[in-house]
């Protein structure tokens, strides 16, 4: 029997129908059993029970792990939508052996993630997708753009280009234990808290020159698909191996979600059919229940 691919999430109870979405659309697509290791913080018995029939019904494997308050201890929740829960991934070294795909709960799987884990990392601590923001805006007003001073300041000596969105991460935990102190510093939250995007700008700063960059489809912003693949193809200097926009994990980033109610503006951001796609692959795994 294949080795199951080892996947992981983090959620407080304000998410957990979002969490139960990721894991039942990962499974549907998956080529192999998954792993879930599943950070919860707060959760009900009931919550708990959610979570283990979605796996269940997905052929999955649970690994439960509580988020203590005591973890979080210094941390600062800078952005009322994106909650401390956030923090877990810096702690995932210290949970987890070998490789593991640590995914937001605000995305949607449209592909067999197995694929993505066994990608070669080259030696790198970490598979990463550039952040699209960050590209489109060094490709309108350049790489000294003043918008990005607060990636500059992150990325140090490294070019901004390199800045990645956290939301989707490839871990090779053995890899970053390795390395001596590393796994540690990661899980300091309170240092974590004084950057501007908190956890995201802080694994930038410390795996900064050691990431490998995936395909940007897979943590492709949700809405204007047309125009993400027009600006790409005008970023020559984009690696051609990073060029595919093809979504095939869909991230649902900013405060607006698709399980919200449809405003105007996501329409006309192009939102509104990924809207409806994410709905129905939620009605499909909820209905498990």
């Amino acid at each position: 029997m294949a080795e199951p691919v080892q996947i992981a999430l983090a959620s407080d109870r304000n998410m957990i129908d979002a969490a139960l979405v990721v894991i039942g659309t990962a499974a549907r697509h998956a080529s192999v059993p998954l792993r879930v290791h599943f950070m919860g913080r707060g959760l009900s018995p009931q919550d708990w029970a959610r979570i283990a029939r979605i796996c269940e019904v997905g052929g999955a494997e649970l690994v439960r792990h509580e988020l203590s308050d005591a973890m979080l201890t210094g941390a600062v929740q800078r952005k009322a939508e994106i909650s401390l829960v956030a923090m877990a991934r810096l702690f995932l070294p210290g949970l987890v052996r070998g490789r593991v795909l640590y995914l937001d709960c605000d995305v949607r799987v449209a592909a067999d993630i197995a694929t993505l884990v066994v990608q070669p990392l080259n030696g790198a601590l970490m598979g990463v997708v550039r952040d699209f923001l960050v590209l489109d805006r060094v490709r309108q007003q350049g790489a000294e753009s003043p918008r990005l001073r607060d990636h500059f300041k992150v990325m140090g000596e490294v070019p901004v280009t390199e800045y990645f969105n956290s939301g989707v991460l490839v871990m090779d935990c053995d890899a970053i234990n390795a390395q001596p102190g590393l796994a540690g510093e990661m899980t300091d939250v309170a240092r974590a808290s004084t950057f501007p995007l908190s956890d995201q700008d802080y694994l930038n700063l410390l795996f900064a020159g050691r990431t490998q960059f995936l395909p940007l489809g897979w943590n492709a912003i949700w809405g204007r698909n047309a125009y993400h693949a027009k600006a790409v193809r005008q970023m020559d200097w984009l690696p051609e191996a990073e060029r595919d926009t093809r979504a095939r994990i869909i991230h649902y980033t900013g405060p607006k979600k698709p399980w919200k109610p449809v405003t105007l503006s996501a329409v006309l951001r192009g939102r509104g059919l990924e809207t409806l796609r994410y709905r129905q692959a939620a009605r499909q795994v909820l209905r498990q229940l």
